[in-house]
């Protein structure tokens, strides 16, 4: 299963349970899978659930590459997250 499909699938749950994207959206951006401009757009958002969909948009944008960092970056808080990505998309650079 492609990365676009595993973020696709799983959009819903990952909406629901990340909290706090801080830490995600800036993995993503100092290792440059995000322009300025995305790392704006994500936290100009007004409220958390709009940043998590918002980089959720942009994700499905971006290279395999892009995603497996966005599975790294959840190991620090959303471990599970992580490993739900994984299994569902039969990765195994994740961690």
């Amino acid at each position: 299963m492609s990365f676009h499909e595993v973020l696709h699938r799983n959009r819903r749950v990952l909406l629901e349970e990340i909290e706090d994207t801080t830490f995600i959206v800036e993995v993503l951006y100092t290792n440059k899978f995000l322009s300025k401009r995305q790392y704006q757009e994500i936290n100009a958002q007004p409220i958390q659930w709009y940043k998590t969909a918002k980089l959720i948009d942009i994700l499905s944008h971006l290279n395999e590459d892009g995603f497996l960092c966005f599975c790294h970056s959840l190991q620090e808080e959303y471990k599970w997250l992580s490993e739900l990505l994984e299994k569902d998309g039969h990765f195994s650079s994740c961690k």
